[in-house]
């Protein structure tokens, strides 16, 4: 399954990343933010983002109470995606804040760091998955299935 998400992804132009250890996310993490981009790396301060970044002194970690203006100064936004559809490629960014959706559609580039594990099929599999986390939904889910076409509005 893995596969036919990074082909559906891939075919809507993001770039897939396979990471399968801390030296291969260095390795991808270096090669987009050398040299920093301008307005800074700002990451969001959520579980699967800590993980992979703890080590970085160089970003600014965006807390729940932090604002808007420290994410739309950002040049490179970082968060994680809760869940992916293998057959759409689409993520769901499942927050609280509201920040991952900002990062998404307001940043410049934005990486969504994905746990292997957290692809479906397709929407019934989302549907599945999110049931069984009823003890705690996200008050924001945001489902991204494409660059963003808001500068195209005129």
């Amino acid at each position: 399954m893995i596969e036919r998400l990074a082909a559906a992804l891939t075919q809507k132009s993001f770039t897939v990343r396979r990471i399968a250890s801390p030296v291969d996310f260095l390795k991808a993490f270096n090669a987009v933010v050398v040299p920093p981009p301008e307005g800074g790396v700002v990451v969001l301060n959520d579980p699967i983002t800590r993980v992979w970044l703890n080590a970085y002194d160089n970003i600014r970690w965006i807390p729940d109470n932090a604002g808007r203006e420290a994410v739309l100064k950002a040049g490179l936004g970082i968060s994680g995606a809760s869940l992916a559809l293998a057959k759409t490629g689409t993520l769901l960014l499942a927050e609280d804040s509201g920040f991952a959706r900002l990062l998404s559609n307001m940043v410049p580039l934005h990486i969504a760091i994905l746990p292997e594990d957290a692809g479906v099929e397709d929407w019934r599999g989302a549907r599945a998955v999110l049931g069984q986390s009823v003890d705690h939904m996200p008050g924001i889910p945001s489902w991204v299935s494409g660059r963003s076409q808001t500068a195209d509005i005129q």
